[in-house]
């Protein structure tokens, strides 16, 4: 029965067994002690003592993307500036996606590929020296939509400065 059950699932997920599988399975056991897997990050080290170099070990994933960390010194590693750039966009997507006279369905993601292709890279990579420009690009946009123009007639300011808006976060943040 146990055999039986075997067939089955090997029939259904699995393919059939090769050769070449052997040698392959002796090879990952006797690098068991080259590989160290960090389970709680999913961080694969091949490089320990003792590695054998020019091996190829092929790991898959059930993540469909790859997450990149902002580097020291990026608009993304820095809290109130990430922060700042997503209030911004935020702003950007209520205003555009109530667009009366909008023609399409809004794409609440065409505004960050638009940034990417302007600056050249993801806007939490991109580095501090370009925060000014990306506000003032972000700032720009926000100002033409209809609510904007709406707002600006009626007195009343789309976004808030930097400035103010880290202060007012301080704020929220100290109650």
């Amino acid at each position: 029965m146990l055999e039986e059950m075997k067939v089955v699932q090997a029939t259904r997920f699995g393919r059939p067994e090769q050769a070449s599988d052997a040698i392959f399975a002796k090879l990952l056991l006797n690098a068991k002690r080259m590989v160290e897997i960090t389970n709680n990050s999913g961080n694969v080290v091949v490089d320990s003592p003792g590695a054998i170099v020019g091996r190829t070990i092929n790991l898959s994933t059930s993540h469909k993307s790859v997450h990149v960390h902002p580097a020291a010194g990026t608009i993304g590693a820095d809290q109130n500036a990430s922060r700042y750039i997503q209030h911004l966009i935020s702003r950007y997507n209520e205003f555009a996606s109530k667009e009366p006279t909008r023609a399409s369905k809004f794409s609440y993601g065409a505004l960050s590929k638009n940034i990417e292709h302007k600056f050249g890279a993801q806007w939490k990579l991109l580095p501090m020296a370009a925060f000014a420009d990306l506000c003032t690009y972000l700032q720009a946009r926000i100002d033409k939509t209809r609510f904007a123009k709406l707002n600006k007639s009626n007195g009343h300011s789309s976004y808030s400065s930097f400035t103010k808006y880290t202060q007012e976060m301080q704020s929220r943040t100290e109650r």
